[in-house]
């Protein structure tokens, strides 16, 4: 079913300094893909102290260079999210007309922690 409401939590990992990005799913480790579908909407819930920037990566693995190249690709995932903030604005799923289509993603002020959306066609 489309038009889900999705959340990922930003918490501290375990070890290091890095932060984790975490589907908000029972069962869920950190650095699993949260998988969708068209139409979902997700969001980011950052349980930190520091701002998360979740940012979307080009097909060839770079990051986009700007919001407007972001914006203009569908791939603007949100703003910027304060400590102990939720994101806005919420990031709506485009789904492929067959099969799927992953979108890997780094958080823009710390390039070192990873994540990834998996938006399935609906049937």
């Amino acid at each position: 079913m489309s038009g889900q409401d999705w959340s990922i939590k930003i918490s501290p990992a375990t070890s290091g300094s890095d932060a984790v990005f975490t589907p908000d799913l029972l069962g869920a480790q950190p650095g699993d893909p949260l998988v969708t579908e068209n139409d979902d909407i997700v969001s980011w819930n950052n349980r930190t102290g520091d701002s998360h920037w979740p940012w979307a990566l080009q097909p060839d693995g770079q990051p986009y260079p700007s919001v407007q190249a972001a914006q203009a690709a569908g791939a603007y995932l949100c703003d910027e999210i304060p400590p102990w903030e939720s994101s806005t604005p919420g990031f709506v799923t485009t789904a492929p007309k067959v099969g799927k289509t992953t979108i890997d993603y780094i958080c823009k002020l710390h390039p070192s922690e990873t994540g990834s959306i998996v938006v399935k066609a609906t049937v």
